[in-house]
């Protein structure tokens, strides 16, 4: 496993939501503090406020996508286009990866439910499932981020 897979997935265990576990593993090539990271993901786990809807890891990518973006280029209309194009191989990737780009869908249970969490619990959703599905966006962050720089 690589190092900013066991970055993201120990954050994660420690008990960070899944887009600041994503952002954390790649504090280095944003040249961020991991406080400051956690501050600007808090809000997206549990999909988006615990709504359920786009998967943590997947705003937590796409957030990491504009704060690259944004580092490489001073022109605003440059660094739209870039994270653009960053964001959609990501989703396209990840959602064969994990099936969904949607928490609800991703981990299978209504989390916001006394029966749902129950089940969660008992499946060891958090400890399998989204585990599994912030490594994957770490994988597919890793090899994009390697093709931008290698066309610099």
């Amino acid at each position: 496993m690589s190092q900013r897979k066991n970055i993201a997935s120990n954050t994660f265990i420690s008990g960070s939501n899944c887009a600041q576990s994503v952002l954390c593993a790649f504090k280095d090539v944003l040249d961020k503090e991991e406080s400051e990271l956690k501050a600007m993901a808090a809000s997206f786990g549990g999909g988006m406020g615990k709504m359920q809807l786009t998967c943590g890891a997947v705003t937590g990518s796409f957030i990491l996508f504009g704060l690259y973006a944004g580092r490489h280029t001073n022109d605003n209309a440059a660094a739209k286009d870039l994270s653009a194009e960053m964001v959609r191989e990501f989703a396209h990737r990840f959602k064969q990866k994990n099936g969904s780009l949607t928490c609800r869908d991703i981990v299978g249970v209504d989390l916001n439910s006394h029966e749902g969490q129950t089940e969660a619990n008992e499946k060891n959703v958090f400890g399998t499932v989204c585990v599994n599905a912030v490594e994957n966006a770490v994988e597919i962050i890793t090899d994009i981020l390697e093709k931008q720089e290698s066309k610099v």
